[in-house]
């Protein structure tokens, strides 16, 4: 596979569409013979990539695309692993979009393939990028640096955004999309030297409910790349930081009513025209709570108390329905904190502190990828 020099973050948006008004000015002045060539061309390109999904570990970028995402990429944040690294590698593609991760291999070299975690970016389900694992975007102590000290690999995953395609993509997919990511590694795992028996999975905000979605469904649901259909994966568990449980109730999000549930999800959770039994339906199949089994795979979940964003009642409804089935889940509450850790009050310290948090995710996600027994 040709690999492609820096992707960088907005893979899912091309800015050639940007400055729309003077483009068009440009081509008004152009004869007919010139647009014709330019639509010949323009159509040439999108046959090419009209195709199906398939398997990606056999795609080869040609040099149009090579270019069109090289330009799509911008500036990468300048991070450097003191680890071997694996950047833009492709786990999927769907027509013109590239399914992208970035590998970070620990930082002592093993002869013996290691464990995993993938981290899934959070920003609503619309924003965000693989990129925002990387102490450079976040702070220190970050999970990157801890995890790979410890001799874990972490693979950072980007996935299809809801905003950049308002008719097609829904937060269901993005959930396809990580389940991919998590079967291509499983499947190429012998290439990059990775236990495909040993992956746990962690994100925030919307990187928690789909580290949710990724732990708790079944290994086959959410089918995507036909490709990676008859991969099995084992998910040891993984950690939900400050990420929704329950789509099912406009109540659990602090809302005041359906019409306000249905207003913050447009375009997300389904699109504009969506029947009401379709809607309900989408509810449940995104809600990790009705995943949830006595033998599920073990869950940390942090959220803080003065959550205004994924309200506090999400972990508290995820607590309950634990409790009843008597699952292998743990739940922190961060006292004082918003969302992302936010310190609400100048007066009181977020509690624990964010290097308390950061040391309980890795704790935990170092116990269950070493076969070590967690309390329920």
């Amino acid at each position: 596979m040709r690999k492609v020099a820096q992707f960088g973050r907005w893979a899912t948006m091309d800015k050639r569409f940007q400055s729309s008004a003077s483009r068009l000015a440009i081509y008004t002045k152009m004869n007919m013979t010139k647009q014709i060539l330019i639509w010949m061309i323009i159509g040439l390109a999108f046959a090419n990539t009209a195709s199906a999904q398939v398997d990606s570990a056999e795609v080869d970028i040609d040099a149009w695309h090579a270019e069109r995402l090289a330009r799509l990429g911008g500036k990468a944040r300048p991070y450097k692993h003191p680890g071997k690294q694996f950047r833009n590698e492709v786990y999927k593609q769907i027509g013109d979009w590239y399914g992208l991760f970035d590998l970070y291999m620990p930082q002592e070299v093993s002869n013996d393939p290691v464990p995993l975690v993938l981290y899934f970016h959070g920003g609503g389900w619309g924003n965000g990028s693989r990129e925002n694992v990387t102490p450079v975007a976040w702070r220190e102590p970050s999970i990157l640096t801890e995890l790979t000290q410890r001799g874990i690999a972490v693979a950072a995953v980007d996935y299809r955004l809801c905003k950049f395609d308002l008719q097609e993509t829904v937060m269901r997919d993005c959930v396809t999309d990580c389940k991919d990511a998590i079967r291509f590694l499983a499947k190429h795992a012998a290439k990059y030297q990775i236990d495909p028996k040993r992956m746990a999975v962690t994100g925030g905000s919307a990187g928690g409910h789909l580290a949710q979605m990724v732990a708790l469904t079944p290994p086959k649901s959410f089918p995507g790349d036909r490709g990676l259909a008859d991969v099995s994966i084992n998910v040891r568990g993984g950690v939900s930081n400050f990420g929704p449980s329950d789509f099912e109730s406009y109540e659990s999000f602090g809302l005041a009513s359906e019409k306000a549930y249905h207003r913050r999800w447009l375009n997300r959770l389904f699109i504009d025209g969506t029947s009401a039994e379709a809607i309900a339906k989408l509810e449940a199949e995104i809600s990790p709570v009705l995943y949830l089994k006595p033998d599920s795979p073990p869950m940390l979940f942090i959220h803080g108390d003065s959550d205004r964003t994924i309200s506090y009642r999400q972990m508290e409804l995820m607590q309950k329905r634990t409790h009843e089935l008597k699952a292998p889940m743990q739940f922190v509450t961060v006292k004082h904190a918003g969302h992302g850790w936010k310190q609400e009050n100048p007066d009181h310290k977020i509690d624990p502190s964010y290097k308390e948090i950061v040391s309980l995710q890795v704790s935990f996600l170092e116990r269950i990828l070493r076969n070590e027994q967690v309390a329920k």
